[in-house]
């Protein structure tokens, strides 16, 4: 490895699969080095029920990342999610008394808007500045070397259940890595998937998991308001499964090969073949009673984040439209659909990157670790403060945990 050029891991621990991406980074170069996947075991939306199967399943998709790319992996960036995160939006104000502002005051003003209560079982992750406000003008990002009398910063805050994270960490360090950070899955998502314009305009990401459906909008190139659903395209097999009488298997297989979510893409008289417990010879399915089962819940789910966005008064704000990404976002008619629900344009988001492997690593279910990925490789170029995250959030974690066990 060259002087000046790192090595960055990103380890996705999904509900369904296990992700990891091995890079080499240089200033705003990225490249791709090696990727691993594996079913994933021991985990339910988003959160750990078994620590050693979770353990085995991220140690077998680090050894094959390890030997795609030709090195040793001892530190990773990891991601969460799950309902035991939420988030909320925040506001401080520091007096500047006509001086210029400096690093010392956004510190102070990022530590006012973060001073909110917070439950005991509950661990701050991120503070994530939306905008600085110098004497009433806002829409400031960095509001360094200007003079004013008084600052203000609105800010995201995200927490986390510390047992829930901290069972996280424990699986990975019982793989035999540690642990560098810990971010939000659908900021690592929306970091690898959304372009500048869309944040800008106003987007909203969904990353449509295998356990969970987690969502982030971004509005005039800030975030503005992230959640998780408990659904995901698990939900979608089991439909599949209880709709045609048969095995989560053999639905996941008929899902993944010829499932579709919009009826009308598919033709009346194409069929699947269809094998049962009670019978010896596969039954013949049409593929519209398919599409038809698992439009039914995609649409319900797609119809659940819209609700999210209408309640958050943020449907009105999103002229760079709905981004769709994640694992099950390779359902064909997803993007259909979703233009419906939400009366807006839509994509399928697809992490960007280029090199060798950048064929490989262009699909969905990739957004998450290219997403941790990158946010590993920037953490150190931005200094003290990532998107205005006080550092040190692990140390003081690991602190915590010890003082209450």
């Amino acid at each position: 490895m060259s002087r000046g050029r790192k090595i960055v891991v990103g380890l996705d621990v999904g509900t369904t699969k296990i992700c990891c991406m091995v890079a080499e980074t240089s200033g705003e170069q990225l490249e791709v080095l090696g990727v691993g996947s594996h079913p994933s075991e021991g985990l339910r939306k988003g959160m750990v029920i078994n620590m050693d199967k979770a353990a085995s399943s991220i140690r077998k998709a680090l050894s094959e990342a390890s030997m795609m790319s030709n090195c040793e992996i001892t530190r990773v960036v990891t991601g969460v999610a799950g309902a035991h995160v939420r988030s909320f939006n925040s506001q401080g104000l520091v007096p500047i008394h006509g001086r210029e502002v400096g690093q010392r005051e956004c510190q102070k003003v990022l530590e006012a808007a973060q001073a909110v209560p917070i439950p005991a079982h509950e661990q701050l992750l991120h503070v994530i500045s939306q905008e600085f406000i110098l004497d009433g003008q806002g829409g400031i990002q960095n509001p360094v070397g200007m003079k004013g009398v008084r600052l203000e910063c609105k800010v995201h805050i995200v927490v986390g259940e510390v047992s829930k994270v901290q069972a996280l960490i424990k699986c990975c360090n019982k793989a035999g890595v540690s642990v560098e950070d810990v971010v939000l899955q659908p900021l690592a998502s929306a970091e690898a998937v959304l372009t500048p314009e869309e944040r800008e305009r106003g987007a909203v990401m969904v990353d449509f998991g295998g356990g969970t459906t987690d969502v982030a909008v971004f509005i005039s190139g800030a975030i503005k308001h992230t959640a998780s659903i408990p659904l995901g395209g698990v939900n979608l097999t089991s439909d599949l499964a209880i709709g045609l009488m048969t095995s989560m298997e053999e639905a996941e297989r008929i899902k993944t090969t010829v499932g579709c979510c919009m009826p009308t893409m598919v033709g009346r008289r194409q069929t699947v073949a269809v094998r049962r417990a009670d019978s010896p010879n596969p039954a013949q399915v049409s593929l519209q009673v398919v599409a038809e089962i698992l439009g039914a819940r995609t649409e319900e789910l797609m119809r659940l984040v819209r609700e999210q966005l209408e309640e958050a008064g943020l449907m009105q704000q999103l002229a760079g439209g709905v981004v769709i990404t994640g694992g099950s976002a390779k359902l064909p008619g997803i993007v259909e659909l979703a233009q419906q629900v939400f009366g807006l344009p839509t994509r399928r988001g697809l992490p960007r990157v280029e090199g060798n492997l950048e064929e490989v690593v262009a699909h969905p279910e990739f957004a998450t670790a290219l997403g941790l990925v990158m946010h590993g490789a920037n953490s150190e170029e931005l200094g003290e403060h990532i998107l205005g995250e006080p550092k040190g959030i692990l140390e003081r974690m690991r602190r915590w945990f010890r003082e209450i066990v």
